[in-house]
């Protein structure tokens, strides 16, 4: 009511928007919400605060089951922002359960263009790459995750699948004896 109250006086406000459209979301009047919060990015489309419009529209999006909007909302976020680390792993892993290994190696790229020595977004990459058959860049970032977390399981593994699938079966065998040993390959 507040916030509609102050929207009367100034229908542009992109503030008013913005927390009418996280109140609303969060009563679960979803549609309503998605208007507010829409109207409030296109007033302030840097606004990336703590709360802003397009964490909020990925939220209701979400609830609302309509994913491939929640997630293109979270892509926006990143864009915005270069140096959204989080976010972007975030939307990295959330694309790869989604079955969208480019937008997941898009995500991945932008988080390691702001920190390369963290091991989450090349987990991200190795994966999407993995999956897009481009075995040169899953390896490439499988290694740099392994080399960045040496005890990471996930990155060994996915060094030594991406290794063996380009017929590097000696190289595997060192990335990760473990997986040798496990699946029974000589």
């Amino acid at each position: 009511e507040l916030f509609e109250k102050a929207l009367a006086d100034d229908p542009d406000s992109a503030s008013g928007h913005l927390y009418l459209g996280v109140c609303l979301g969060k009563e679960g009047q979803s549609e309503p919400a998605v208007k507010h919060l829409l109207r409030a990015k296109e007033l302030a489309p840097r606004n990336i605060g703590e709360v802003n419009a397009y964490e909020e529209l990925y939220k209701v999006y979400r609830d609302l089951d309509r994913n491939d909007e929640a997630l293109a909302a979270l892509r926006e976020r990143v864009a915005v922002d270069k140096f959204a680390f989080d976010p972007a792993v975030r939307l990295g892993k959330l694309a790869l359960a989604g079955k969208k290994p480019e937008l997941a190696a898009w995500a991945a790229w932008q988080a390691v263009k702001v920190d390369p020595f963290r091991v989450e977004p090349h987990l991200v990459w190795g994966e999407a790459a993995e999956r897009l058959k481009d075995l040169a860049t899953a390896e490439r970032e499988w290694r740099l995750a392994a080399l960045a977390a040496a005890t990471n399981a996930d990155a060994r593994l996915g060094w030594a699948r991406a290794l063996l699938a380009l017929g590097r079966k000696p190289e595997a065998k060192r990335a990760d004896p473990a997986f040798f040993i496990g699946n029974m390959i000589p």
